[in-house]
């Protein structure tokens, strides 16, 4: 019997995601487009001054590491129609 062969997720296409971000006094608001990722696919993770956003959907993995101007905590998260909306505040000074 022979054994078939899957392309594994190192094979994957690797997208950028497109962002805008603004600060406001001690808040960075991110806005994220991701068309076509349900909500549960997405992770955000926060490494001292870097939000990294990911995602993997079918053959593709998108990813954005976005530098900010101070250590931050994630404030509100709303996700609607493949827009993800990020309000990030200070952390500690």
């Amino acid at each position: 019997m022979k054994r078939e062969e899957r392309p594994g997720r190192t094979g994957m296409k690797e997208s950028e995601i497109p962002f805008r971000l603004s600060a406001d006094g001690d808040c960075v608001h991110i806005v994220a487009e991701l068309p076509g990722i349900g909500e549960e696919k997405i992770r955000l993770d926060l490494e001292d001054n870097t939000l990294i956003i990911s995602a993997i959907e079918k053959e593709c993995r998108y990813k954005k590491s976005i530098a900010l101007p101070w250590k931050a905590r994630l404030g509100t998260k709303r996700f609607r129609q493949g827009v993800l909306e990020l309000t990030l505040e200070r952390s500690g000074r």
